[in-house]
């Protein structure tokens, strides 16, 4: 015979039980779903780092909040998932500045070339300093994007199919892949290459198919992409230094409480740090590989370093009234310093 004792132990145990599946259904059961969206490989450092933010979140918050993670552009190229975070359609994306600048303009600033030098540079005047406050600032106000944090695509170089570029003259007449970003096309345009913009989803195969020649992303992205596939010369030209960030649309913030926002703000911007110091940490690493599969590697010679260097002063001049004259001076001076 069962003893009262044991009885009303037992119906405890299943009260208890009971609230514990309740809440756990709760915790299943995300309250707030979001969806981030980017053009690059899972296996990518901006992938990685989506991992650890999504993880992290979902933890934190006990599952008031999931993330599901839309990579390899199935939602589209830059222009159309920065577009659907615009119209509050997407809740967030991790994209470069260049890729947010294909749909708010007034942001493009951030991507002049040869605007940084160094890392230390960057690191300075982009993640701690008035560009990235300015960028954040117009991105907010032009695009109801509010940026949680930075992250790093690269020091952006050239790589094509036809010869190494270490003078002028070897780049006159390549058909250069180019993001839909004008102050690119223009520079590209200044030293006699033919810029042809192409979503990113669609470069391997107009690699590939010859419908360009050649490309200018980082040891990062070529490598992850596989450009070494389709690609054999790789020139470190280091002619634009590119972030990326984590954006959120401002409608979709506004329903989130303020206890979600910090943790999530706090974790994009973990994740971003993270993915910085592990771009920087793989490039060596991607380096050999490609080498090890075929590529080959130079640098410019000193007189082409003019001659580049030359054609971003021209494109700085050309977009003053397209940015603001008195912010590109600034930026210009704070650069000189």
């Amino acid at each position: 015979m069962i003893s009262k004792a044991c009885l009303k132990l037992s119906v405890c145990f299943v009260f208890l039980s009971g609230i514990i599946l309740a809440g756990l259904g709760q915790a299943l059961a995300a309250e707030y779903k979001l969806t981030l969206a980017s053009i690059v490989p899972f296996e990518s450092t901006m992938g990685l780092a989506a991992k650890e933010f999504k993880k992290n979140v979902e933890e934190r918050t006990r599952g008031a909040v999931s993330i599901e993670l839309a990579f390899a552009g199935v939602l589209g190229g830059d222009r159309e998932i920065v577009e659907q975070c615009k119209l509050g359609m997407l809740d967030m994306v991790f994209s470069s500045e260049i890729g947010y600048s294909t749909v708010i303009k007034a942001v493009g600033f951030a991507a002049m070339p040869y605007l940084f030098e160094t890392y230390e540079d960057a690191d300075k005047l982009f993640f701690n300093g008035f560009i990235g406050e300015e960028f954040k600032k117009r991105l907010l106000k032009g695009g109801n994007i509010r940026l949680l944090s930075w992250g790093e695509n690269d020091f952006r170089a050239l790589t094509n199919n036809k010869r190494p570029i270490r003078e002028l003259k070897d780049l006159r007449g390549l058909k250069i892949r180019t993001p839909e970003f004008p102050m690119l096309i223009s520079f590209f345009r200044n030293l006699g290459a033919l810029p042809t913009p192409i979503p990113y989803p669609e470069l391997f195969v107009a690699l590939q198919q010859g419908t360009v020649d050649g490309q200018d992303n980082g040891v990062n992205a070529t490598y992850y992409t596989r450009l070494y596939e389709v690609q054999k010369y790789y020139t470190f030209t280091n002619h634009l230094y590119s972030s990326v960030g984590i954006g959120v649309s401002e409608k979709k913030w506004a329903q989130l409480p303020p206890d979600l926002q910090k943790i999530i703000t706090e974790e994009a911007e973990k994740a971003g740090w993270y993915q910085i110091k592990l771009n920087r940490r793989q490039a060596q690493e991607f380096i050999k590989k490609m080498k090890d599969r075929g590529m080959q590697f130079s640098e410019l010679s000193p007189e082409a370093k003019v001659g580049f260097r030359e054609a971003a002063v021209k494109v700085w001049n050309e977009f003053k009234p397209v940015y603001g004259d008195k912010l590109v001076d600034q930026i210009i001076a704070g650069r000189n310093k």
